[in-house]
């Protein structure tokens, strides 16, 4: 939009080319500029998936992550993250709390490995469950991949550098994590966390996890509760 303000056009039309002409006319007369589908959508609290609108925990990480793409400007004179009051800024803190976290057990756990399923979805369900066993984030699974095995006096260990904050740790492996791992002789099929979590919740409920829980969601400014089950 003119001098820089993001603006989102929403239109009804039976010709996609005419309007955005026309849409682009009117940008161009006032001192503005049309970018491409949906660039400036982030920047937009607006309601997604049902009516809901993004989380308030969401919108303070995608603001925490734009105020480092700019950092990146400052070394060549482009901003000052001072004068700009950047370096001010603070995510708004989200009033779900931690009542959300749910946390599976051993037996659950247990149940989910048992199941006989589809192969994309043994694939979630198997990095799943070895999250579960080494205590690595998703980011670091791939690295599982890269470590090196070694015997010591209390069993098998896999050392691996952790991406985050590339630290070298050393790993026990129990039973079922050297189990998944040699199943697929240690090189784990690469899947993306959201085909991962869409696969999960079918997993949670073929596994029977329907045990109710009051839900509290903060989004964009009002908090709501539900009830879900545990698979949700």
């Amino acid at each position: 939009g003119t001098n820089g303000v993001a603006v989102i056009v929403e239109a009804s039309t039976d010709n996609k080319n005419r309007t955005a002409a026309d849409v682009r006319h009117v940008f161009d007369k006032a001192g503005g500029n049309l970018g491409t589908s949906g660039c400036v959508s982030y920047l937009f609290n607006k309601k997604v998936k049902g009516e809901q609108t993004t989380a308030t925990s969401t919108v303070g990480n995608k603001c925490v992550q734009l105020i480092g793409i700019i950092k990146r400007a400052e070394p060549y004179n482009l901003i000052d993250i001072h004068e700009a009051k950047l370096d001010k800024y603070s995510k708004p803190k989200s009033r779900q709390g931690d009542e959300n976290e749910i946390y599976l057990n051993e037996e659950e756990i247990s149940k989910i490995y048992s199941l006989k399923l589809p192969y994309k979805e043994g694939v979630a369900r198997d990095v799943f469950i070895l999250q579960c066993w080494t205590g690595q984030r998703f980011s670091d699974i791939k690295s599982l991949n890269e470590g090196i095995v070694k015997e010591t006096s209390s069993g098998k260990v896999l050392e691996i550098v952790q991406l985050k904050k590339t630290r070298r740790v050393t790993i026990p492996l129990f039973p079922i994590a050297l189990e998944i791992l040699k199943k697929y002789d240690f090189n784990l099929p690469e899947i993306s966390e959201n085909t991962m979590l869409r696969y999960l919740k079918k997993i949670g409920l073929k596994a029977g996890l329907t045990e109710e829980h009051i839900v509290t969601e903060d989004r964009g400014g009002k908090v709501t509760n539900s009830i879900k089950q545990r698979w949700e």
